[in-house]
């Protein structure tokens, strides 16, 4: 329920900051040089502060992620937070869920937890997190963009009249 709300609040924080932005036929004539740096400065934004403001956003997440994390374990222990299973899963579900979108990350931890969560009774073992792995690999190698670019080419192709 927690994660729902963050997520939702997230999600509205950002249309709240950028919704105008996003919108505006400025925005979306200039969206292909958005990535670039070089006319940046003739259209009158400050590449530094641009950088700083995603910069401090990242950061403010990442931080407020870790203090719900920390406030979950009930302690703070190197061992119980840098345990390589828990690294490597944080990092798979990143890149799994689409790393160039906020919710993609989110995605990816719901869809990788529920795997291993689903695989624990049938594999009680380590040997879930070598099917966890092969599943992870096989799924970048054929999806590399995301789960998140994966939903919106399905949700487009269900505008457009169905799975043809």
């Amino acid at each position: 329920m927690a994660s729902i709300l963050a997520t939702d609040a997230i999600h509205r924080r950002d249309r709240l900051i950028f919704g105008s932005l996003s919108t505006s036929s400025a925005a979306i004539e200039s969206a292909p040089n958005i990535l670039s740096q070089a006319p940046s400065p003739s259209s009158g934004l400050s590449t530094t502060r641009l950088k700083a403001f995603a910069f401090l956003t990242s950061a403010f997440i990442a931080g407020l992620g870790g203090a719900f994390y920390v406030h979950y374990l009930g302690s703070l222990a190197p061992r119980a937070l840098f345990d390589i299973n828990f690294l490597f899963t944080i990092i798979v579900a990143a890149l799994l869920g689409g790393t160039s979108t906020i919710i993609g990350p989110m995605i990816g931890a719901f869809f990788m937890t529920f795997l291993l969560e689903y695989l624990r009774p049938v594999l009680p073992g380590a040997e879930r997190y070598f099917v966890y792995g092969a599943f992870a690999l096989l799924l970048y190698m054929y999806q590399p963009k995301g789960l998140v670019e994966l939903a919106q080419r399905g949700f487009q192709r269900l505008r457009k009249g169905g799975l043809t």
